[in-house]
């Protein structure tokens, strides 16, 4: 299974709270969630033993201030498999 994030909700404004869920990474792994543009660390997570990481698991953060207008990407990266699972949300 290749990695991939849900983000919920996949749009709204600079500085709101968002969701993002992950699956297809390796069980219980430590996965790095990252902002593309301005490249931002946001934080880490740990999937559970299907590689997941949702629920109660699920990593919540809020969208960086200095986010363009229009879509942006944010990844996850599993640091044992270097896996990595890619999303997006669009700032209105």
């Amino acid at each position: 299974m290749k990695p991939r994030l849900v983000v919920t909700p996949a749009s709204g404004a600079a500085g709101s709270t968002m969701t993002v869920e992950g699956y297809g990474f390796g069980a219980k792994e430590i996965v790095g969630i990252t902002w593309d543009q301005p490249e931002i660390f946001l934080g880490r997570t740990a999937t559970d033993v299907n590689g997941t990481f949702s629920g109660g698991q699920a990593f919540t953060f809020a969208v960086p201030s200095g986010a363009a207008a229009g879509k942006n990407g944010i990844y996850a990266h599993g640091h044992h498999t270097g896996l990595i699972g890619p999303g997006s949300f669009t700032i209105e």
